[in-house]
């Protein structure tokens, strides 16, 4: 009965009546630990927190602290959620009466009972510890100072939570159990709970518990979008695990108290929706639309006599490649064109496209939204200051409140409820930063993206469909046979977008970000495709921009006048440091390589 083989079963009963619990705790470390956006939150958090101007009362800091806020919350409902499950567990040991050890093994799965919900409550603390240590030594170890004060603030919420939890919390759920037989009597064999009015004080925290969250769930819904970049993203996706938490324990309580059904019932209403639903459909532009009608090459000649280059002389012409990255690599992207653009006259002149993946595909055409803008005043500010007055604003806290909240909603809703999108959140976002940091009077991330890009740079925004895994292209080029088996974004949609729509084509990652869905026969479902983040096929754009390349240096007249020059704007250093595979080689080899590439 004491052997290692039992205990480890025991640990096993007590988890597998958790596992909703432990498979949410599992994707919280994925989304803050591993995926980039993850990170992203926990940089912005640390960067600039200890800069000049900078006082207890700043964003940083009071974003810093609402995260804790949130992260509270979620251990709350983690540690309560879990009690409460395991009350309506049936962990009682079947034996033949007077069979050695079995008290042992009774007593044994109490204790772990009782251990598991003071673990959980302090799993979303350690969490956060590793995100930031994740983000202080791969990202920037500069930032000591506020990697400590994040790391201290949040050990001591964890260990507050667990303290809170264990000495007020569960000691009342204790005494409740004592003073009564029948909570007593179940607690002792470990058989089940059936009725919330066994438990007493629980019933009251049950309700306040599960009312508080729903209550939370439905604010945040209706806040919008400056309300998400005051508190930021990382308040926004604690507080979030912690109403999820709450719904999955109420889902699984129902579960065992009425039917046990009930969750595979909402999940098949879950996936019958899904089919009905025209999930994240694109945002259309009303108006009349002219497709393209030059080529890569037309459109080339056209530039080149534009521009009036000295023809004694071979001109270098940039070709733009941006890898993708999340929002770090837009902002990187941004700031190197600004940087060279700012220090080098003529810079602009010399660039005659731009082919880009995800964070990439931001960054170069804010870059190209500003020359646009140029063009129609006398001349803009330092390309540098816009670029951090843009990317200053929090641009991935809307699209976080509006996925963790309102997107439930969508989840179990016949028809798609825009107002919970959280892609066209995110375009918005873009659109509201260069309101209000850019041009109030003139937004051309707003405007239709053929109308501002009708003559200036080619613009190659690369995506991936999904349903075929081929490279799509949106482009203010006819997209022809000069790219090799793509599929025209441009023809598939048949209409305007606006410009931060045709950026989103590019930086849909999922599930940060939803696939677009783009349906070119409205009288016909079966010709909707969905088009995800553009690193799924390539994730530097190179390929899209070798092909222009050869299509110029084929069958352009002024084909040996120029010197192709490709600017490849990387954000990731990956060959330096570079560990190699040590262990279990052939099961890795495969999945290591995707990974990698």
């Amino acid at each position: 009965m004491n052997t290692i083989k039992a205990k480890i079963s025991d640990v096993l009963t007590i988890a597998k009546a958790l596992w909703f619990m432990i498979v949410l705790q599992l994707l919280a470390a994925l989304a803050f630990i591993i995926v980039p956006q993850g990170q992203d939150m926990i940089n912005a958090i640390m960067d600039d927190l200890f800069k000049s101007n900078v006082s207890f009362l700043s964003s940083r800091f009071l974003a810093l602290i609402l995260s804790q806020v949130g992260l509270l919350f979620w251990s709350m409902q983690t540690s309560f959620g879990a009690r409460i499950l395991l009350l309506f567990s049936d962990f009682s040991f079947y034996a033949p009466t007077g069979t050695p050890g079995v008290q042992d093994k009774i007593n044994r799965r109490k204790r772990i009972a009782e251990l598991f919900p003071l673990i959980l409550s302090v799993v979303p603390a350690i969490i956060m510890v590793i995100a930031y240590t994740k983000a202080y030594f791969y990202y920037d170890s500069a930032m000591l100072s506020a990697y400590l004060v994040c790391l201290i603030v949040s050990i001591l919420m964890g260990v507050g939570s667990y303290i809170f939890i264990r000495t007020i919390v569960f000691s009342k759920i204790q005494q409740s159990l004592v003073s009564n037989q029948l909570q007593l009597k179940a607690y002792e064999s470990l058989t089940p709970i059936t009725k919330l009015t066994e438990v007493g004080v629980v019933k009251k925290v049950f309700y306040f518990m599960l009312g508080f969250a729903v209550f939370v769930l439905v604010l945040y819904c209706a806040l919008g979008i400056r309300y998400y970049q005051f508190v930021g993203a990382l308040h926004l996706i604690t507080t979030g695990f912690g109403v999820w938490v709450a719904i999955a324990w109420w889902v699984d309580y129902m579960d065992k108290r009425y039917s046990s059904f009930l969750k595979t019932g909402l999940f098949i209403v879950m996936c019958m929706v899904s089919y009905f639903n025209h999930d994240h459909p694109v945002r259309i532009l009303e108006g009349s639309y002219v497709a393209p009608t030059q080529n890569v090459v037309e459109r080339f000649d056209q530039w080149y006599a534009n521009q009036r280059f000295n023809q004694n002389d071979t001109v270098p012409v940039f070709f733009v490649s941006a890898e993708g990255g999340a929002s770090r690599s837009g902002f990187w992207t941004s700031q190197v064109l600004a940087h060279l653009h700012d220090t080098l006259p003529d810079f602009d002149k010399h660039i005659f496209s731009f082919s880009s993946v995800s964070g990439g595909t931001l960054g170069v055409n804010f870059y190209n939204c500003l020359t646009e803008l140029d063009k129609e005043h006398d001349s803009l500010d330092k390309y540098e200051q816009l670029t951090k007055d843009f990317y200053s604003a929090d641009l991935l806290a809307p699209t976080t409140g509006t996925m963790v909240f309102g997107e439930l909603f969508n989840l179990f809703s016949f028809n798609m409820i825009k107002g919970f999108d959280r892609a066209g959140v995110l375009e918005r976002t873009w659109e509201k930063s260069w309101n209000e940091n850019v041009n109030e009077s003139n937004n051309l991330m707003s405007k239709p993206f053929n109308e501002v890009t009708s003559k200036g740079k080619v613009v190659l925004i690369n995506s991936t469909e999904v349903e075929t895994g081929k490279r799509a292209i949106l482009s203010n080029i006819k997209v022809d046979s000069n790219f090799n088996d793509v599929v025209n974004l441009q023809y598939l949609l048949n209409t305007n977008v606006r410009y931060s729509t045709a950026i989103l084509f590019s930086a849909r990652f999922p599930y940060l970000s939803p696939a677009a869905s783009v349906q070119f026969d409205l009288t016909n479902t079966s010709s909707r495709r969905h088009f995800v983040d553009g690193g799924y096929f390539e994730n530097m754009g190179n390929i899209t921009t070798m092909e222009v390349i050869n299509a110029i240096k084929q069958f352009s007249k002024y084909r040996n006048l120029i010197k192709p020059v490709i600017l490849l704007i990387t954000n990731d250093d990956t060959t330096n440091n570079v560990e190699p595979l040590r262990f279990g080689n052939e099961l890795l080899e495969a999945p290591s390589t995707m990974l990698s590439v």
